[in-house]
């Protein structure tokens, strides 16, 4: 495709910004994707280059549009890490009582109606926004929606860029608003299965990895509930019936501790992979 674009449309007198090129001669110093992170995207130094290249195709053929504020000024988004975002969900960001004008669950269904174009959306508190016909770019619309209305526009709203926004459901930003936490309160764990007795919690984890031992503590600060039966053979998604955000909470500060990706544990599938499995990738790597 490139070399086609190369060879006809400049006959055309289509200016073209060579990209490819660009990144194949780079030997500067910076990380211009993130692929070390198992990521493919540009780093906000590849973002630079890339407008650096339009900017120079562009003013090449309208010299008039050179500008004193070129790319070479642009400085890189000063991010929170993830560690930063986990001490801030966790704290959580209360709004002003003056800022809540209506009860919260009122508040964000008319948010998310608000965003939500479509004859065919129904909207239902319990279920994901995905299932309700939402896309992913509706659902981070709602997120700034509500950082807006609610928080004086700040990035309070963790959505992770390598998973899918559109698995939270409403109750995600009701539980924000009511204060609770950044994170998801799961209102489900009533329908989980639960150990009969502490003797038979213990027996069952006696034989736990230390990894596996990690990962049930957090799961089980995060649900507030540590009886409910949680196995090596069960799945975050099928089995404890949790989201992408969910997952994220749980399994940061393992990572936090671990000091390791826990990402990859996530092959072939998110939905299928099994605690044990996510364990054994830890143990393996350690």
């Amino acid at each position: 495709m490139n070399g086609w674009m190369m060879d006809n449309l400049r006959q055309k007198g289509v200016m073209i910004a060579d990209f490819a090129e660009t990144l194949r001669e780079y030997r500067g110093p910076d990380e211009i994707s993130n692929i070390k992170n198992n990521d493919i995207h540009l780093s906000d130094s590849g973002h630079i280059l890339a407008y650096q290249t339009l900017y120079d195709t562009l003013t090449e053929h309208y010299p008039e549009y050179i500008c004193e504020e070129g790319p070479d000024v642009i400085q890189k988004r000063s991010r929170k890490s993830r560690e930063e975002k986990l001490r801030a969900s966790k704290g959580g960001e209360t709004p002003g009582a003056a800022d809540l004008k209506k009860d919260p669950a009122e508040a964000i269904r008319s948010i998310i109606e608000r965003v939500a174009d479509s004859e065919d959306f129904v909207y239902d508190e319990n279920k994901q926004l995905m299932e309700m016909g939402l896309s992913g770019l509706e659902t981070v619309e709602i997120a700034r929606t509500v950082e807006k209305e609610f928080f004086g526009g700040r990035e309070i709203i963790e959505l992770p860029a390598y998973d899918y926004p559109p698995c939270i459901r409403p109750g995600f930003f009701i539980d924000l608003l009511n204060g609770r936490t950044v994170r998801s309160i799961l209102e489900h764990t009533e329908d989980l299965p639960r150990y009969e007795s502490a003797e038979e919690k213990a027996e069952i984890e006696r034989t736990d990895s230390a990894v596996m031992k990690l990962l049930r503590k957090n799961i089980y600060d995060y649900l507030g509930d540590d009886m409910i039966r949680v196995t090596a053979d069960m799945t975050f998604f099928g089995d404890l019936k949790m989201n992408h955000v969910d997952w994220y909470n749980v399994l940061y500060p393992a990572e936090v501790e671990l000091n390791m990706r826990l990402d990859p544990a996530k092959s072939p599938s998110p939905e299928t992979v099994t605690l044990g499995e996510i364990a054994e990738y830890a143990e393996n790597l350690k």
